[in-house]
């Protein structure tokens, strides 16, 4: 499987900048698209934010070539998971 591009992990990025708005940070860094989340707001919104995240990336990219790692931590450093936004 191909590497997704650096231009496509911008976009996205970039859509999801404008769509989690709030206390999320998200960024692109080491050749991944990395969200923070408050530790306190975490327990109550990842389901939340798992799905906005999955529907903001089909919507906006409904024909990409491959599948979009998204990773997830908390502020505190405590929790940290890689979710996999597969290609339609």
């Amino acid at each position: 499987m191909a590497m997704l591009s650096k231009k496509i992990q911008s976009q996205v990025t970039e859509v999801l900048k404008k769509t989690l708005t709030g206390t999320i940070e998200i960024l692109l860094q080491d050749g991944m698209i990395k969200i923070k989340i408050p530790s306190d707001q975490l327990d109550r919104r990842i389901d939340t934010l798992l799905q906005t995240i999955q529907q903001t990336i089909d919507k906006s990219f409904p024909d990409r070539d491959n599948d979009i790692s998204v990773l997830i931590r908390d502020t505190g450093g405590r929790y940290e998971n890689v979710f996999k936004i597969w290609k339609p």
